[in-house]
């Protein structure tokens, strides 16, 4: 976006112009997909993993499942979500400072070697 026959001026409105397309980009597609598809599980008005758990949990008597075993992989689940919680930001960040250099290598602070 800041270089080839389309390009625009590297500014700071345009640079701030950037930023805040890639912020808004990432509260819209983290809200679109943990508040509309994630949290939509539902269990008698509760929702996340752990709740798919407490529905999975009486299924256990026909499967001859022990219910710890149900219960960790339900721990399990609730761990990677809060993982990806926290990660997904972090690496969507990195990425968008990663391509900003590789579109505008003079917004890049650091020289390589």
């Amino acid at each position: 976006m800041l270089h080839g026959s389309a390009s625009i001026e590297i500014a700071p409105l345009n640079i701030l112009g950037l930023l805040s397309l890639i912020f808004w980009a990432l509260v819209l597609i983290i809200s679109i997909k943990y508040l509309v598809f994630i949290l939509r599980a539902d269990n008698r008005g509760e929702g996340g993993i752990l709740s798919l758990t407490a529905l999975v949990m009486p299924l256990r008597t026909a499967a001859r499942t022990r219910p710890g075993f149900i219960m960790v992989l339900g721990l399990f689940g609730a761990a990677l979500l809060y993982a990806d919680g926290i990660i997904t930001p972090a690496i969507s960040v990195l990425s968008a400072v990663e391509g900003l250099s590789v579109a505008a290598p003079a917004c890049s602070t650091v020289t390589s070697s």
